[in-house]
């Protein structure tokens, strides 16, 4: 995440497209679907984030989805994007 701002930046991260999936965050205690990502000032954030996803909601072994990053607090001008990715989980 590239914060260009003179102050820490939080951002919310979430997926569209893998029901019942969560997110794990390596650092971070918990999972969820909904992630909070901190991007500290004038600097670039890395994180490694793992999903897990029930296996009945799987309907192939590649299921595209996407991940949506939004800039918190939300409101008009809020900064946001997506990234498309694809799950690869087991062979059914």
């Amino acid at each position: 995440i590239l914060n260009k701002q003179r102050a820490q930046v939080a951002y919310q991260l979430e997926m569209d497209g893998l029901p019942g999936a969560t997110m794990y965050v390596v650092g971070q205690h918990g999972e969820g679907a909904v992630v909070v990502l901190l991007a500290a000032p004038d600097s670039v954030a890395s994180y490694h984030i793992f999903v897990r996803v029930p296996r009945s909601q799987l309907k192939g072994e590649e299921t595209p989805f996407s991940f949506r990053l939004t800039e918190v607090p939300t409101g008009p001008g809020t900064a946001q994007t997506t990234h498309s990715a694809v799950f690869r989980g087991p062979a059914q």
